[in-house]
């Protein structure tokens, strides 16, 4: 019997595009998505000796996390977030979520960060809602989420606007860098 995950994992990691100023994230959160579905394996029994599966979520006409009520991917409850590297090709973990695989018509990223420009007091930000739908990856537009599948959010945070690039693999695919897998 062979394991795979029924969910979909993301990963955030951020960095700044501002060398003069000292950005950290306070908190990045998703919305507009299911929070809850029904899970079915749909398995095939019909040819003895074999087993198959199809399996699949339902999301429909379920519990949905809202702006007010989000998905919390990251959140710096003790004020010991880390600044972003600026050396333009390091990015910095920032945090990770299990949804349930599910199309990204509606779904927004949202990201809660301080700016600081040389001695002055940070300055919090909040992004604009971002859409998740529609980005792409290589030549891939990613438009809902698969399961078995780890989507890397790679954000790069200026003094007013933020770009991200997705990277996909499966979760199968093993990598160098095991931290927190």
């Amino acid at each position: 019997l062979i394991f795979r995950h029924a969910l979909t994992s993301l990963h955030f990691n951020a960095r700044s595009s501002v060398s003069t100023a000292v950005i950290k994230i306070s908190k990045i959160v998703i919305y507009d998505i299911a929070k809850t579905g029904d899970f079915s394996e749909n398995v095939d029994e019909t040819t003895p000796l074999t087993y198959s599966s199809s399996p699949a979520w339902n999301v429909s006409g379920k519990a949905t996390y809202t702006e007010a009520d989000p998905l919390v991917v990251y959140e710096d409850t003790n004020h010991s977030a880390s600044a972003l590297p600026t050396d333009g090709s390091t990015f910095l973990p920032i945090g990770k979520a299990l949804p349930i695989p599910q199309d990204l018509t509606n779904a927004k990223l949202k990201v809660y960060y301080n700016i600081q420009l040389g001695s002055a007091d940070a300055v919090p930000t909040v992004s604009q809602a971002l859409s998740l739908s529609g980005r792409t990856s290589g030549t891939d537009v990613i438009n809902n989420w698969k399961m078995q599948t780890r989507y890397s959010y790679n954000l790069i945070l200026g003094a007013q606007q933020i770009r991200f690039s997705v990277d996909v693999r499966s979760w199968d695919d093993s990598s160098s860098d095991v931290r927190n897998e």
